[in-house]
């Protein structure tokens, strides 16, 4: 079993001397590979909602127990969520692996869930920061975030959605020329990238699945669900 110790790092703001002590930790999380963090509740309690309502309204106070599970969420975003609740602001560069921009929807997501609505705010910076770096654009990574940003956010939820289909209407030539785009099962984005691009832009749509086309494409019919292929211009209000 691999233990994680919160680095000690000063933070924004931050007077916090129980950070890095783990002499003093009051409780442990345990994560998805297994792995464990001895943590602070007082910390943690101050800094998210989710923590606050379990430890100090929920059944998991009775019970005695100094462990919690939280084995459904990505366990590297977890930690950099855990991070960010003792530093208090977030330096993706140190935790992000082979895709930041996959690693930080991740850790978009673990902040929506938890309610740590200042994390959320700062992934949608640096996500932001990264779409708009044209010299390193990689749309290979671009078109696999995309499904789980569109599965992992609600509807309601706008901020990183309206990034990514701002991205893919600033790239949309780049990405009409990659067979990954028109291979996308994502309706709502094929959706929100033609209201976004419509003005200037055709393209053949299918009825049944909502795939989006370049107009050129020399077939009626969907490879994907087999529907009909339509040529559409679409305006903006």
């Amino acid at each position: 079993m691999n233990m994680i110790l919160i680095p000690s790092l000063q933070g924004r703001g931050s007077k916090n001397t129980l950070r890095g002590d783990v002499s003093l930790a009051d409780a442990t999380i345990k994560l998805a590979d297994d792995s464990t963090i001895p943590i602070h509740k007082t910390i943690l309690v101050s800094q998210c909602p989710f923590f606050r309502g379990l430890w100090l309204g929920g059944s998991w106070k009775e019970s005695g127990d100094k462990i919690i599970y939280l084995k459904e969420d990505d366990p590297n975003a977890m930690m950099a969520m855990i991070k960010f609740l003792y530093r208090r602001e977030y330096f993706p560069a140190k935790d992000a692996r082979d895709s930041p921009l996959e690693f930080l929807a991740c850790v978009y997501e673990v902040a929506d869930k938890y309610l740590v609505h200042q994390l959320k705010k700062d992934c949608l910076t640096h996500i932001k920061s990264i779409l708009k770096e044209t010299r390193n654009w990689n749309a290979d990574e671009f078109l696999r975030v995309i499904p789980f940003v569109y599965q992992s956010t609600p509807q309601t939820d706008r901020g990183l959605r309206d990034l990514m289909v701002h991205a893919a209407s600033d790239h949309i030539e780049d990405l009409t020329k990659n067979e990954a785009y028109h291979k996308l099962d994502t309706f709502e984005f094929t959706k929100d990238v033609i209201l976004k691009i419509g003005g200037y832009h055709h393209a053949k749509v299918c009825v049944d699945c909502g795939l989006f086309l370049r107009k050129d494409i020399q077939v009626n019919t969907c490879h994907q669900c087999g529907g009909e292929l339509y040529l559409i211009e679409v305006h903006k209000a």
